[in-house]
């Protein structure tokens, strides 16, 4: 039997080493990488966000006055009146047209 060739364990040795360090340093890199994306994703939302509410409040203020609203409240409420006695007479008629039937 021969001897260990102490030189070429040592070499393949080093090798597996330097592999599993860089393998380990790019994993680093990648998550480091990742965190700084995930930060600015996050940073670039919530200013959209601030600013999609600041239109959301400046529409409501610039096209929603307190007297245009009461009056559009008030119509739609006499709409959905006239809508509901509509309905009523024609119940009304229907349960007479099924009694004159019976």
């Amino acid at each position: 039997m021969e001897g260990i060739n102490w030189t070429i364990v040592i070499a393949a040795a080093s090798l597996e080493i330097v592999l599993i360090t860089t393998a380990c340093g790019v994993v680093w890199k990648l998550s480091r990488s990742e965190v700084a994306l995930r930060s600015e994703f996050e940073e670039k939302f919530r200013s959209l966000s601030d600013k999609v509410y600041q239109v959301e409040i400046w529409a409501r203020d610039e096209f929603v006055r307190k007297g245009s609203f009461e009056l559009v409240i008030g119509r739609m409420e006499k709409s959905i009146e006239k809508i509901g006695d509509k309905i009523d007479a024609k119940f009304d008629e229907l349960t007479k047209r099924i009694h004159s039937k019976t």
